[in-house]
C-alpha cells in the first residue's frame, strides 16, 4: 500500500489548528507539545528552503527544479522544451579575477535564464551548468537555442571590467508527461550540449538540436556564434525566447 507525506507547510498548519482547539478546551500540557512541534517543522521547512536553492544565484537546485519540472509538465496543457546550458570560458574569468568576479557571473546568468524562462523555470544544476524548462508555443529548437547563445554571449559588467563567457546550449522536446518523459529529454539535451561544445571553437557559442525530420532520420547541426552571427541573432533573441 502507496503511502503519501504532506508537505511542511501542511503539517505546520494542521498543527497550529490542533494547538488552537487545545488552547481553547483548556488542555495547556498538549498545547505546549504542539508549540514544541511547530516550532521544530518551522526550523525545518527553512532549512530545506535553503538546501532546495542554490545561495550563489538564488535559483533553484537540480532537484528542486525536477520535482518543479514534472508537476509542470504533468499539469500544465502544451508541450515541453528542456534546455541545458553549460558555460564556455568560465573558468579563466574565476582564475583570473577571483571567485567574486566568478560567481557574479553565475548570478547575472542566472538572472538572464530566469527572465528568459520564468521564475523556478531555470535551475543551477552543475559548477556552471544550468537547466530550463519552457514551453514550445510554436517556437523551434534552433530558434531558441541559437537566441539564448546569442543572450548569454552579451558582455557582463563587473567593478568597471567587461567579462564575457561562452554558452553550449542543447536542446529537447518533452516527449510525454511523465517523470521518464523528463528524464529522457534531459539525457538527450546533454548530449547535445556536449556534442556542441565540441562543434564550437574552443567550445565556446554553439548549440546543438534537433531539425526537421529527413530521410534516414533527424539530423543534427551545430549552430555557431560567430561576430556575423551573433549581430543577426541578437536582433532576433528577445523575440525568439520571450516567454
Amino acid at each position: 500500500m502507496e503511502t503519501s507525506l504532506l508537505p511542511t507547510s501542511d503539517l505546520i498548519a494542521d498543527a497550529r489548528r490542533q494547538a488552537d482547539l487545545a488552547c481553547h478546551s483548556g488542555n495547556q500540557a498538549l498545547h505546549q507539545v504542539l508549540g514544541l512541534l511547530i516550532g521544530r517543522l518551522e526550523r525545518q521547512e527553512a532549512e530545506l528552503a535553503v538546501a532546495r536553492t542554490d545561495p550563489v544565484t538564488a535559483l533553484p537546485t537540480r532537484s528542486q527544479w525536477t520535482a518543479q519540472a514534472q508537476d509542470a509538465i504533468a499539469s500544465e496543457a502544451g508541450g515541453h522544451i528542456v534546455v541545458i546550458v553549460d558555460l564556455d570560458d568560465f573558468k579563466p574569468v574565476n582564475d583570473r579575477f577571483g571567485h567574486q568576479a566568478g560567481d557574479y557571473v553565475l548570478a547575472e546568468v542566472g538572472e538572464r535564464l530566469t527572465r528568459i524562462a520564468g521564475a523556478g523555470r531555470a535551475a543551477r544544476i552543475g559548477g556552471d551548468e544550468f537547466a530550463l524548462l519552457m514551453a514550445c508555443r510554436g517556437r523551434g529548437l534552433d530558434a531558441i537555442a541559437a537566441a539564448l547563445t546569442a543572450r548569454l554571449a552579451q558582455p557582463i559588467d563587473w567593478q568597471g571590467r567587461s567579462l564575457a563567457v561562452g554558452a553550449s546550449v542543447g536542446a529537447a522536446v518533452v516527449r510525454g508527461c511523465s517523470a521518464q518523459a523528463l528524464s529522457a529529454a534531459m539525457s538527450i539535451a546533454d548530449k547535445r550540449m556536449y556534442a556542441a561544445k565540441g562543434h564550437g571553437r574552443r567550445g565556446r557559442g554553439a548549440a546543438l538540436t534537433e531539425h526537421p525530420a529527413r530521410k534516414g532520420g533527424s539530423p543534427l547541426r551545430p549552430w555557431h556564434t560567430g561576430r556575423r552571427a551573433r549581430a543577426r541573432t541578437l536582433r532576433a533573441a528577445n523575440r525568439a525566447v520571450s516567454p
